[in-house]
């Protein structure tokens, strides 16, 4: 039996409970399927603030997870000190190396780090430099997942986060990227690719599935009225620039003006949300906001979508997508991260160049693909080969390799 250690800087909280839902799932699917072959302890990295610097700064942001639902993650608590708190502002790699290495302290407090034989951490600032710290003293390989910005923004906030990033990787037994996009990043800025495996994230498929469009509709008046015989153009993600919400004014405008009979749905929250509602009156547009929900409540709102629209600017790999695939729903996204991966292909989707005109064409690829949808069982079918019990199982392949060098060493 292979005991692996498992750490995520992503996890549920009380102000949002999809947060980090894909590590979630991995760890759900390793304990339901692979329970005599796995013993596994799955930590969450929390980083807080301190009590004094919340009287300081009342705007920084407390996260609490007293109502957190998974008891098969042990939430370890740092809380950053003031001096934390100066390196985070202007010191981005020192603050990294600081708070990780107290929460290498913590573990090796709390946990017989010895008697794992794999550490399998999620993103790399923090949880792989906390990971590389542990094999440093410990001896112990360790696996290392990239999601998204840990590659394509984090790297490039100062040289010694740079460095110590591309430690992290080289040092790994294997680098999970979760798009070819991000493999490509990594290696532009030195890493070598000879650990990387690529495995995307998955999709629940026993949330996500098809159900009557018509009663998902019927439900869309919880948050707002649905009229009749509308198309539903549908957003789902923070609303921040990062992901692109600040486009989807004029994409509803451009859409508006091209077919009357249209309503834009918008699922969950952020700090745009107050221009949304005040560029949605100004253009006159029927925007409905549902808010962040439950992926049980999401499931009704992507099969109430004819096209779901990811205009982010930079993405990993996109979840939404695959989800609202699984619901038999195509999605509309800009040509850049790993978007066009998770889409496909044409015969799934659409991807728009994030260039001149943007919203403009975006638009026009939205209202043709509604004219044009692809074949909704093909959109299933895909989606369900991504399942995260799919997934998962080429994880559990790299662990056994890893581990298998471990043995023969």
């Amino acid at each position: 039996m292979i005991k692996l250690l498992y750490l995520t800087g992503m996890f549920p909280f009380d102000q949002n409970l999809a947060s980090g839902i894909f590590v979630i799932k991995r760890i759900e699917n390793i304990i339901s399927i692979y329970s005599d072959y796995i013993s596994l302890d799955s930590v969450a990295l929390v980083s807080l603030y301190s009590r004094i610097l919340s009287k300081i700064n009342n705007k920084l942001p407390e996260i609490t997870i007293k109502k957190a639902r998974y008891n098969f993650i042990d939430y370890l608590s740092y809380r950053l000190d003031v001096i934390d708190y100066f390196y985070k502002i202007f010191f981005k790699g020192i603050s990294y190396l600081r708070v990780s290495h107290n929460f290498y302290v913590l573990l090796k407090e709390k946990y017989n780090l010895n008697s794992y034989d794999i550490i399998h951490s999620h993103f790399v600032q923090l949880g792989g430099f906390v990971a590389n710290e542990i094999y440093r003293n410990f001896h112990i390989p360790y696996i290392v997942t990239v999601h998204g910005s840990d590659m394509h923004v984090n790297p490039y906030k100062d040289t010694i986060t740079k460095i110590y990033t591309l430690k992290v990787l080289e040092e790994a037994s294997k680098v999970i990227f979760v798009s070819n996009y991000l493999l490509n990043n990594a290696k532009k800025i030195g890493y070598s690719g000879r650990n990387a495996v690529i495995i995307p994230n998955g999709v629940d498929i026993n949330i996500f599935k098809p159900l009557d469009k018509d009663y998902c509709r019927f439900k869309l008046n919880k948050y707002g009225k649905y009229r009749e015989n509308n198309y539903i153009i549908g957003y789902v993600g923070n609303l921040n620039v990062i992901k692109g919400a600040h486009y989807l004014p004029k994409i509803f405008k451009n859409i508006n003006d091209k077919i009357k009979n249209v309503q834009f749905l918008i699922v969950g929250d952020g700090e745009l949300r107050d221009y949304l509602i005040k560029k949605g009156k100004e253009y006159k547009l029927e925007i409905i906001f549902a808010g962040r929900v439950s992926q049980e409540e999401l499931k009704f709102l992507y099969n109430a979508m004819d096209v779901l629209i990811v205009p982010s600017l930079k993405e990993g790999f996109s979840c939404v997508i695959l989800e609202a695939q699984a619901c038999g729903v195509p999605a509309v996204g800009s040509n850049v991260g790993g978007i066009p991966e998770a889409i496909g292909g044409s015969e799934y989707g659409r991807v728009v160049e994030l260039d001149t005109n943007f919203e403009e064409k975006f638009a026009e690829n939205v209202v043709e693909i509604l004219y044009n949808k692809p074949v909704a069982l093909k959109l299933i079918e895909r989606a369900k080969n991504l399942s995260w019990e799919n997934i998962v199982g080429r994880e559990i392949e790299v662990y056994k390799e890893v581990y298998k060098n471990v043995i023969y060493k």
